[in-house]
């Protein structure tokens, strides 16, 4: 939060100015800040590498699912499958599912920065947690 709080002050240059012992103190030197992101989409979607082909017991398959807002059909999912098949010559999921958003009455996403949401804790005490699910 306070990352994020700076980079708002301060643009993009708060990251490589801070000091990780400002935010982390005694446990900075437990962490290395990495300045080489190549591209948000690039390093999302190479991450089934790192986690699916590094344990033994999933070496060689696709993830059964993923499972991401409907926002990720030109992010994630597609960076995932184009980065897969360029290595492996196959998609790292067998199957992709998707979901929308909660939308306002102006059908805007609900989002924190837009400041549109609901608390789930406030319509619970009102209408009870069946209304959430």
């Amino acid at each position: 939060e306070e990352v994020a709080k700076r980079v708002e002050v301060d643009g993009i240059q708060a990251w490589w100015d801070l000091d990780a012992k400002e935010i982390l103190g005694d446990e900075a030197d437990q962490y290395v800040k990495v300045p080489d992101t190549l591209d948000v989409w690039f390093d999302s979607g190479s991450t089934h590498s790192s986690v699916v082909d590094v344990r033994p017991e999933f070496a060689g398959h696709a993830a059964d699912m993923y499972l991401e807002g409907s926002d990720q059909h030109r992010g994630w999912f597609m960076s995932s499958l184009m980065i897969s098949t360029a290595m492996k010559g196959k998609a790292p999921y067998r199957q992709v599912l998707t979901h929308g958003f909660t939308v306002d009455g102006q059908g805007r996403k609900m989002s924190k920065s837009i400041g549109n949401t609901v608390s789930p804790q406030d319509v619970m005490n009102k209408l009870g947690a069946d209304i959430l699910r």
